[in-house]
């Protein structure tokens, strides 16, 4: 149904306001009572009020709040020229639907926020655009204390570019963590950022230009924040400056950049998987805490002692304890995943490559080890 045939029954729900408002003869006789304009020389569509033979007394008013909000910016105290200000945005006669579905194409918003944008700009496009992606940016402002606990890690590495980036873009909800646009935003950051003049922080980032589509990371952001209607944060971001391999799983849960000179990059992938997969802490041992290196080694002796042994094979038991303590934290002491008779340090050393940097990070839970 539409407002023409909806508006003459508001007058059993409404109150007699009829002050500022008179009719002629049969109820069809035109005023401007500064509420709401029926004059002569008003082409608006308010005219259609009187047309309808509607009582006086739905003239809108403090009275009669059901009008004033049917009626919207029109029920104004500034006569005709605020009704003619306001005639697109409430009934929005202008615009057509294929202007309307174009721009929902575009924004992925619903139909109504689209038309009621494009008659604010008079049917002007990219200015609905620009609009719609103002009031996306208050209205998530208004939501910024939400929490953050989903998201994804992406990368960008490249031996022959010689560079190596990642990030963490968090959101609110699983159901956006494997959307196409979401992961589109992730790795267009961690590409800019890898290719790109680098970025110290999420706001200097931003601002650069998106490597897939046209303007900067910022209007991508905010386009797909107003259309996800979720909160998003690039809560962390690193740059490594050197050949990289590197590996995201699926979920987008884990990632690592694995700095390296020389190798391949099959080698440098692969050494990362076992990276995501068995978690050590450092490169090599001498990155170890001695503290903690000690605590273990006092720890081990002592139990030794407790079984009976003997000192002079205590040392060589230690010795041999201690490598099971090393492959659990170092990198190159560990069993490699997919041929554990060898070591990655020795898978590294078989292909020629040394291992200079490590990075690596599981969603919301920080650095997995020292970098």
């Amino acid at each position: 149904m539409s407002r023409l045939n909806r508006l003459p029954k508001l007058q059993k729900s409404l109150r007699p306001n009829n002050a500022d408002v008179s009719f002629g003869p049969g109820g069809t006789g035109y005023s401007c009572s500064g509420d709401l304009c029926l004059g002569d020389s008003c082409s608006g569509d308010v005219r259609f009020i009187a047309k309808r033979r509607l009582e006086p007394s739905i003239a809108p008013g403090p009275q009669n709040p059901t009008l004033q909000n049917l009626t919207g910016r029109i029920a104004s105290r500034d006569g005709c020229d605020s009704h003619q200000r306001h005639r697109s945005s409430f009934f929005m006669a202008d615009i057509t639907a294929a202007a309307v579905k174009s721009l929902r194409d575009k924004t992925q918003l619903p139909m109504m926020e689209c038309k009621r944008a494009l008659a604010e700009t008079g049917g002007d496009e990219q200015a609905a655009i620009e609009l719609l992606r103002k009031q996306g940016h208050t209205k998530m402002m208004g939501r910024s204390d939400r929490s953050t606990d989903e998201g994804r890690i992406a990368n960008y590495v490249s031996l022959e570019e010689g560079v190596g980036a990642m990030i963490e873009l968090q959101c609110e909800s699983a159901s956006v963590v494997g959307h196409e646009d979401f992961v589109q935003l992730a790795n267009d950051l961690a590409t800019q950022l890898a290719k790109g003049p680098g970025a110290e922080t999420a706001e200097t980032l931003l601002s650069q230009t998106s490597p897939s589509q046209d303007g900067t990371l910022q209007q991508q952001w905010d386009g797909l924040t107003n259309t996800m209607r979720e909160v998003f944060r690039l809560t962390r971001l690193v740059r490594v400056d050197g050949p990289c391999g590197g590996y995201v799983h699926h979920d987008g849960k884990i990632g690592v950049v694995l700095q390296v000179e020389g190798g391949n990059a099959e080698v440098a992938k692969d050494i990362s998987m076992h990276v995501a997969a068995m978690k050590p802490q450092v490169l090599t041992i001498e990155e170890l805490d001695p503290a903690v290196v000690e605590k273990e080694r006092t720890f081990l002796s002592e139990q030794a002692r407790k079984e009976g042994k003997p000192e002079n094979i205590i040392e060589k038991m230690v010795e041999g304890r201690m490598r099971n303590f090393y492959a659990g934290l170092v990198l190159l002491q560990q069993p490699f995943i997919k041929e554990d008779k060898q070591t990655v340090g020795k898978i590294a050393k078989a292909a020629d490559m040394k291992i200079v940097r490590m990075v690596s990070w599981q969603l919301g839970k920080g650095q997995l080890g020292k970098d």
